[in-house]
């Protein structure tokens, strides 16, 4: 079963409460980095309006002592943003998936979020939905995806995903003009966006979408990459890093206590 809304909100809480518990490190200057021009809530989102925001940037801001104007964001082509960082003209990559890493140009950090996997398919064209029994399965279908996105760690590096569509309205209409049978999505991610925008909150609600789980889906770790040309590589790893455990470490012991709770008392006659 997909996650509810509140699902969401009590996740984003749970880290929010993580990212207060840790004290801020010393001002950097001059950091730089990117991120997909591709919206991930709520990892990262961002608009002309709001800037950029997200868990991801928190933590950053967290570990490397804020914006301030020493820290700069910029939104680019998922590529793009690669190979500026794998050059030395980005310090920072943001959000990268563990399967799309490759070591050699970057330091990569611990990974401060799993992703969960999910696929959808028109109700207007297959009433009753796919059965999805391994991701072999998948390649029997159709696929389309978001411009940017690699769809490697599903097993489809050599199979044609149609990615022309640039945002989630034209993917999901892609879908229900019968253009393609599947696309692939992070349920978090669309529990994310469903908070931040309404109209995609009723987009991937409609009943004429069909949301399953995925079958043989591993939990997807989400890092950050720090070129090894950047100037402070090891200093930015070392904050990074030491931030990221100590969260975690900080939200287990949280979650402990919780646990150990008493039961609350039972109810006058």
């Amino acid at each position: 079963m997909l996650p509810t809304l509140a699902q969401y909100r009590a996740f984003r809480a749970a880290c929010s409460m993580a990212l207060a518990l840790v004290p801020v490190h010393p001002a950097w200057a001059g950091v730089k980095s990117c991120a997909s021009n591709v919206q991930y809530p709520p990892y990262f989102h961002f608009s002309g309006e709001s800037g950029h925001g997200g868990l991801s940037l928190q933590i950053l801001e967290k570990s490397l002592g804020g914006f301030s104007g020493k820290f700069s964001v910029q939104v680019l082509p998922w590529k793009r943003c690669l190979k500026l960082a794998e050059l030395g003209m980005m310090d920072i990559v943001i959000n990268v998936p563990t399967a799309q890493i490759d070591p050699e140009p970057f330091l990569v950090s611990e990974s401060y979020a799993e992703l969960h996997s999910a696929y959808y398919v028109s109700r207007k064209h297959r009433p009753n939905g796919i059965g999805i029994a391994s991701l072999e399965d998948l390649k029997s279908y159709r696929l389309c995806g978001l411009a940017g996105n690699l769809y490697d760690s599903y097993g489809l590096k050599n199979h044609p995903v149609d990615s022309g569509a640039t945002n989630y309205y034209a993917l999901v209409g892609k879908l229900h003009s019968g253009r393609c049978d599947i696309f692939l999505e992070k349920q978090e991610v669309v529990a994310g966006l469903s908070d931040i925008d309404q109209e995609l909150g009723k987009l991937f609600a409609s009943e004429h979408l069909i949301g399953r789980t995925l079958p043989e889906d591993s939990p997807i770790g989400l890092h950050f990459a720090i070129s090894k040309k950047s100037a402070q590589a090891d200093d930015i790893i070392r904050a990074v890093n030491r931030f990221i455990l100590r969260s975690r470490a900080e939200a287990a012991k949280t979650t402990k206590k919780r646990r150990r709770l008493p039961a609350p008392p039972p109810a006058s006659p």
